[in-house]
């Protein structure tokens, strides 16, 4: 995906502010980018700062997990919104 189709998207997204040529993400948001290796597809989730550099990306996410690879290579990007699951019940077993 080219930089340009890729800053559009994330302009739309609430809980996103860019800062210099990095793009930081609420944890709220979400947000998943699956790459497009020459034999599979690498899925990033939970992103929490994206920068890109020329051809070079680099992705960051909420664990401390650190990426580095082709801008090119983003095939899809995944946008949830706030977590909608319930809060953890049990079966009543105490």
């Amino acid at each position: 995906m080219k930089a340009e189709q890729l800053e559009k998207i994330l302009d739309g997204v609430t809980g996103v502010r860019k800062e210099g040529a990095a793009w930081h993400f609420a944890e709220e948001t979400e947000l998943t980018l699956h790459l497009a290796l020459a034999s599979e597809v690498l899925t990033v989730a939970r992103v929490s700062r994206y920068e890109r550099a020329g051809d070079l990306a680099a992705v960051e996410t909420h664990a401390g997990d650190r990426y580095h690879f082709l801008g090119e290579t983003i095939a899809i990007v995944k946008i949830g919104g706030a977590s909608r699951r319930s809060p953890k019940t049990g079966a009543g077993f105490r």
